[in-house]
C-alpha cells in the first residue's frame, strides 16, 4: 500500500480551525436574536405601568455589579449600579418607606442591566434623565423598556431614553401637574 505524501487534510483539525469564527459569529447572531424587544407605548401607558417616575441626575456609575439580595433575577455581574440625585419624584411606589415625618425614603442608588439583550440603558454620570421603572425589594430599577419618551411613534425611536433637556415641555407640565395620575387605573 503506497500513501501519499501530499498534505494530509483532516476534518476534525479543519472544524477547529472554524471554531473561533462559528463562535464570532455565533455572539453576533444572539445579540440579534436575543436583542431587548421592547415594544412602544404612549407616555401615560409607560407612567402607569411603572412603579416610580424621577427626573433624576447621575451622580457617579459603577459596572460590573450584582443586583442586591432581594432581587432574584440578573444575579450575573453584568449590571450597572448609579448612584442618583433625585431633583423631583413624579410617581412614588406605595411600597417605599416612610420616615417619622411621612416623607419618602428614597435608595441612593438606581440598577440597571449593562447588556442590550437584557434591556440594559446606558446613564452618563453628570447628566440628567427622565427615568422610569420598578421598585423590588427595597430596590429602584430601570432599563430600556417602559421608559417615558415622545408621544411621537418616529420620534420616539430615535431615543432609548431622555435626558431631561429632551424632554419636551408639554410632557413636564403633565408630570408636574400629574395629569397621568388621573388616567391610571
Amino acid at each position: 500500500m503506497v500513501r501519499s505524501s501530499s498534505s494530509s487534510f483532516s476534518l476534525p483539525s479543519f472544524f477547529l480551525s472554524l471554531l473561533p469564527l462559528l463562535l464570532l459569529l455565533f455572539s453576533q447572531c444572539s445579540q440579534i436574536c436575543f436583542a431587548c424587544q421592547c415594544q412602544w407605548a404612549p407616555p401615560k401607558d409607560n407612567y402607569c405601568s411603572s412603579d416610580w417616575v424621577a427626573h433624576v441626575q447621575v451622580i457617579k456609575r459603577q459596572d460590573g455589579v450584582r443586583m442586591p439580595a432581594g432581587i432574584t433575577d440578573r444575579q450575573t455581574d453584568l449590571n450597572s449600579r448609579h448612584e442618583v440625585k433625585y431633583l423631583r419624584m413624579f410617581k412614588i411606589s406605595k411600597q417605599m418607606p416612610v420616615n417619622q415625618q411621612n416623607q419618602v425614603i428614597l435608595p441612593v442608588n438606581v440598577y440597571t442591566a449593562t447588556e442590550d439583550a437584557a434591556c440594559g440603558i446606558l446613564l452618563e454620570s453628570g447628566h440628567q434623565y427622565l427615568l422610569a421603572g420598578d421598585y423590588v425589594n427595597g430596590t429602584m430599577l430601570t432599563g430600556l423598556c417602559r421608559q417615558i419618551l415622545l408621544e411621537d411613534l418616529k420620534e420616539s425611536r430615535k431615543h432609548d431614553i431622555l435626558e431631561w433637556t429632551e424632554v419636551p415641555q408639554k410632557l413636564k407640565e403633565q408630570l408636574e401637574k400629574q395629569e397621568f395620575d388621573q388616567k391610571c387605573n
